[in-house]
C-alpha cells in the first residue's frame, strides 16, 4: 500500500469529478451545477469587506466572510449578505450554509435570520467554540 502526498487543487477537482461520477449514477437528476460566488464592498478604492462561497445544487455555502475592523458596524456586512441573499432568491435556494467561531461574529448571522444547527465546543481551542448555521429560505417538500 502506498498513500501520498498531491496537490490539493489537484485532488480536490479530481476528486470532485469522481464524487459527480458517482452521484449521477445514483442521482442522475443532479448535475454537477456549482457557482462560484465572490462579492467585495469598496468604497473611495478601499476594499472593507468581502464574502466568498458557492452555489451548488439547492443550496449557497458561504467559505469565507470578512468585514475590516474599522468598517464593522457599519452595514457592510449586511449589504455583502443581501447581496448573497439577492442570488439566493433569484436561483431559488432552500439554504444557505455557514461555519463560524464564537469570536467572530456568531450574534450577527442570528440577527439576520441565520438558525444555530450545531456547536462544537473548545474548538478550535479551550473556552471557544465552532458553530454551524443556516438560513432556509424555501419550503423542501
Amino acid at each position: 500500500m502506498t498513500i501520498k502526498e498531491i496537490d490539493y487543487n489537484e485532488n480536490r477537482e479530481a476528486t470532485l469529478a469522481e464524487l459527480d461520477n458517482y452521484t449521477q449514477a445514483i442521482l442522475p437528476e443532479l448535475a454537477n451545477e456549482s457557482k462560484s460566488i465572490s462579492f467585495y464592498y469598496e468604497e473611495e478604492g478601499t476594499i472593507l469587506g468581502r464574502i466568498v462561497g458557492f452555489l451548488h445544487w439547492d443550496h449557497i455555502q458561504i467559505e469565507c466572510f470578512f468585514v475590516s475592523e474599522e468598517a464593522r458596524g457599519k452595514g457592510i456586512g449586511l449589504s455583502l449578505f443581501a447581496k448573497v441573499e439577492e442570488l439566493a432568491k433569484e436561483n431559488k435556494v432552500a439554504y444557505i450554509l455557514l461555519e463560524t467561531m464564537s469570536f467572530n461574529a456568531p450574534r450577527f448571522y442570528e440577527n439576520i435570520g441565520f438558525k444555530r444547527l450545531a456547536t462544537i465546543k473548545d474548538s478550535p481551542v479551550k473556552n471557544e467554540h465552532r458553530y454551524f448555521y443556516l438560513k432556509e429560505y424555501q419550503s423542501r417538500e
